[in-house]
């Protein structure tokens, strides 16, 4: 389930990527034993910094891998297990393209990162379509409403506005509300199908600053 989400957010955004994730993931009792009640969120990317190097793991609750295998990627019963599955992959290859490409990358760059890849993979997954007319178009419309409703509208925030981690996270969330609202404005609305993956693989390789000023 990981190594396909690994591969259709690489096929969206038109990545390669060395690394696999099947390679990095981390198990179940050694995450809570390091990491305590922290473990219990579902996801979890692990960077150890060492003198010359890094060391990278990914955890995924088990239970939430199999429920997110359920969901089919689409807004449903086992959705949100799908999204946590989906965030540990886009912070574990975001992570390696920045690091492959020696650039830096903070942590709101990879929560900011996270909530657009949820939205674009929902959105078209590994489809690449070049145009959107009739039918097709108003259904691509509609779904992407249903996952900006889902993703956006019904969230709720583990930690407490005021902490680090509960800012940061809120701020993420708004930024990837106004960036996809402009999104379906500027490509979904107009059926310009092939712009919006031009424009997706774009924003996925600029800084934070730059992103943040494309959010509006």
């Amino acid at each position: 389930m990981l190594s396909s989400i690994q591969r259709d957010l690489s096929t969206l955004y038109d990545l390669e990527v060395e690394a696999r994730v099947e390679d990095f993931v981390l198990g179940s009792e050694a995450v809570e034993e390091a990491f305590g009640d922290d473990s219990r969120r579902g996801e979890m990317l692990v960077v150890m910094h060492g003198p010359h190097d890094a060391h990278v793991g990914l955890y995924v609750d088990p239970d939430i891998v199999d429920r997110a295998r359920a969901s089919g990627g689409v807004p449903g019963e086992h959705f949100p297990a799908y999204c946590t599955a989906l965030e540990g992959v886009s912070h574990f290859l975001y992570w390696m393209f920045r690091a492959e490409n020696h650039q830096p990358l903070s942590q709101l760059e990879l929560e900011f990162q996270a909530e657009v890849d949820k939205y674009a993979s929902g959105l078209l997954g590994s489809r690449l379509p070049l145009e959107g007319q009739g039918a097709g178009l108003m259904a691509l419309r509609g779904r992407s409403q249903i996952l900006r409703e889902s993703l956006f509208s019904e969230v709720r925030f583990i930690d407490q506005a005021g902490t680090e981690r509960g800012d940061r996270y809120r701020q993420a969330h708004r930024l990837a509300v106004r960036y996809t609202q402009s999104l379906e404005d500027g490509y979904i609305d107009t059926g310009d199908l092939g712009g919006l993956v031009t424009e997706l693989r774009r924003f996925y390789r600029l800084g934070l600053q730059e992103k943040i000023r494309q959010a509006g």
